[in-house]
């Protein structure tokens, strides 16, 4: 989809995080992804996928809307897409990490940059199960 030619302008914000269990020490990463587009209707944003098209778990978080006048209403959706530590690996060594949430009426390509993924990925490294988190 063109969304210069279709007339919306959305902005998205992204975020990178995990949570490690404490019984096992399982790592699981995620994006946090926040999408504000003026339109006539809802994205309903429904599927992620990454750069080889895979199907990334998709969770939807919140939705709010405002429409205070005018024809169209400004939306604001967020979502948590499910990361494998693999390519989270893979994008902190190259370019980052890229993948794309699609939505009824709209797709937008989220770009995670590397350094923030090596910053994570160190964090963790240093925060080991069954020990303090480093005090800043």
């Amino acid at each position: 989809m063109d969304d210069a030619v279709a007339g919306r302008s959305p902005f998205s914000s992204a975020s990178i995080g995990a949570t490690r269990t404490r019984a096992s020490g399982e790592v699981q990463y995620s994006s946090f992804v926040i999408v504000t587009h003026s339109s006539l209707i809802w994205a309903n944003f429904t599927e992620a996928r990454d750069a080889a098209a895979q199907i990334l778990p998709l969770a939807r978080i919140f939705n709010d809307v405002n429409c205070s006048g005018g024809r169209r209403c400004t939306y604001l959706e967020s979502v948590r897409v499910a990361l494998d530590e693999a390519a989270i690996r893979r994008g902190a060594e190259g370019r980052g990490l890229d993948f794309k949430v699609f939505g009824q009426t709209l797709e937008v390509t989220i770009s995670l940059p590397a350094e923030h993924l090596r910053l994570l990925l160190e964090r963790l490294a240093t925060d080991q199960p069954g020990t303090s988190a480093p005090q800043n």
